[in-house]
């Protein structure tokens, strides 16, 4: 599992890979990607397994460097989890499931309040309680 996302949104994609790692899953942010793309070409071909997923935080949707790491990703199979303010950015259109969170007009980082990245925070929260309670009924 991999995290993508510039400024705040990768302090964002920092938590998410960090409390993914205390919960047992393998996760990486952005920084390792491409080295373990490389690795998985070089050794096997491409990401072939159900923990093949990105999440990507983008306010936006539309920032060039998590549009391209999306983009590699899903070339080598992964799936994309997105959390944005705009449901019909690049990046919503890119992925496989979208949150859109405080899906108002976009605001600049600095703007005060600003809820968004505490709202993907929240959310993740959330979808990890869910997969855990999921996990132990099965």
């Amino acid at each position: 599992m991999f995290t993508t996302g510039e400024g705040f949104s990768n302090i964002v994609g920092t938590y998410i890979t960090q409390r993914l790692s205390i919960c047992g899953f393998m996760a990486f942010n952005n920084v390792h990607f491409y080295d373990y793309m490389l690795f998985q070409e070089a050794h096997r071909g491409a990401v072939n397994d159900e923990a093949a997923v990105m999440f990507a935080v983008s306010q936006s949707g539309e920032t060039e460097p998590v549009l391209n790491d999306v983009r590699h990703a899903k070339q080598h199979g992964h799936k994309i989890v997105a959390f944005t303010r705009r449901g019909d950015s690049k990046l919503a259109q890119l992925s496989d499931l979208v949150f859109v969170l405080d899906g108002t007009k976009q605001t600049l980082a600095g703007s005060l309040p600003n809820p968004f990245f505490g709202h993907v925070i929240l959310v993740f929260e959330d979808l990890m309680a869910r997969y855990f309670e999921r996990k132990e009924s099965v």
